[in-house]
């Protein structure tokens, strides 16, 4: 018994214990740990999460989504463009489309928005950016059509090669990389190339020697991070020359839960982390931020919960146990339930058992097996060799 209970407890470890090490090789390449989606998760509900969640693949539990339509039934009109803008991205990557979401059409206000560039590049590279997650091509024939938008991006851009914030403003990093990402997908247009190869190497010129980047004289996150996504989705070969040093600057703004802070040495923020979480994403995946959700690794329906990894490999582990302790009672209880039967029945069991004590004669199994033999005479065989050498040996 001993040694058949020693063999079933090895045939259950082994394959769990050759697993772990591809498990934990699973683990460490994961691009975002799971302790910074659970930072961001615990922090309060807001509409600003979905983007990094549908990134990720992570569920996005309905008080967002009631969030979210709270938000879209109060846009109008008179709502700001990044009010407009931010609302349809959203609803884009929820899976769910702008132009009917709500009872409104959100695509259509953008389309024929009349202030949409009044408040400079964010109008357009907002709206850009919009039409990409939808899965959109407006009509040439409306006002703010993707060609116009890129011609008008690609227009502002300053000689040394960053963008301002407005006309005649300085340059700006969190600017430039936005437009970056927003221009990506069009790269293949000539002066777009050449528009994105200038602003990427005026970024690289702007890299602090610990490899981050500022805002106003202090290494922030968020700039760091929107710089890291621009290079990784555009130049990912130049992240070891040109951005040496920036995936371990921006790792430097990680705390110990989970969370970015927006500077060093400061408490984490959920905006730093969300700003963060699209980088790493980002780098990983090299897909850009603003695609349809359905076009990620892992994408996870709004109404779908994504499975734990340490929970799916509890289960697994438990539930591979279970299989072999069913085969093992099936194994041992198979012989006793055969006796039962044949007992049911009245016949005699197949299997007889010997007993332990030679007392109980009435128990023990005899065995009688016929046999004919004749023994030989010996005198007889003595007579003949004595006969035999009586004659001669030839010669």
């Amino acid at each position: 018994m001993f040694k058949k209970s020693t063999a079933f407890l090895l045939t259950v470890l082994i394959p769990i214990c050759l697993d772990l090490p591809i498990f934990a090789s699973q683990e460490a390449s994961v691009p975002v740990p799971e302790q910074s989606w659970l930072y961001i998760e615990n922090q309060e509900p807001s509409v600003s999460k979905i983007l990094a969640l549908s990134l990720g693949g992570r569920s996005i539990d309905e008080s967002l989504q009631d969030l979210l339509e709270t938000q879209v039934k109060q846009v109008s009109d008179s709502s700001s463009v990044q009010e407009l803008e931010s609302s349809a991205l959203l609803v884009a990557k929820l899976g769910k489309s702008p132009s009917s979401f709500g009872e409104k059409d959100l695509l259509s206000m953008i389309y024929q928005r009349e202030d949409l560039l009044n408040s400079g590049l964010d109008g357009a590279v907002g709206a850009l950016n919009v039409y990409q997650t939808a899965g959109v091509t407006p009509p040439q024939n409306v006002r703010n059509s993707t060609q116009s938008l890129i011609d008008y991006v690609v227009s502002s851009q300053l000689q040394a090669g960053g963008f301002a914030l407005s006309a005649g403003g300085e340059p700006s990093l969190g600017m430039t990389a936005r437009v970056v990402v927003s221009l990506a997908p069009f790269q293949e247009i000539p002066y777009v190339a050449s528009s994105l190869e200038k602003a990427v190497s005026w970024m690289s010129e702007q890299q602090n020697p610990d490899g981050s980047f500022s805002s106003k004289e202090q290494s922030d996150c968020s700039t760091t991070a929107q710089v890291y996504t621009a290079v990784s989705l555009v130049f990912p070969e130049k992240m070891d020359t040109n951005f040496s040093g920036l995936h371990d600057a921006l790792l430097r703004f990680r705390n110990n839960d989970g969370g970015y802070a927006p500077f060093y040495g400061e408490s984490s923020q959920l905006e730093a982390s969300l700003e963060a979480v699209v980088a790493l994403q980002t780098q990983a995946t090299g897909l850009s931020p603003y695609l349809p959700p359905r076009s990620y690794p892992n994408y996870t329906a709004p109404d779908q919960a994504q499975p734990d990894p340490v929970q799916t490999y509890i289960k697994f582990a438990f539930g591979f146990v279970g299989i072999f302790f069913l085969v093992y009672l099936l194994l041992i209880s198979t012989p006793k339930v055969a006796r039962w039967v044949d007992k049911r029945r009245g016949k005699e069991p197949a299997m007889v058992s010997y007993p332990s004590s030679p007392e109980k004669k009435e128990d023990t199994l005899k065995i009688q097996i016929p046999m004919k033999a004749e023994l030989p005479d010996f005198d007889t065989i003595t007579e003949k060799e004595s006969v035999n050498s009586s004659f001669p040996k030839e010669k």
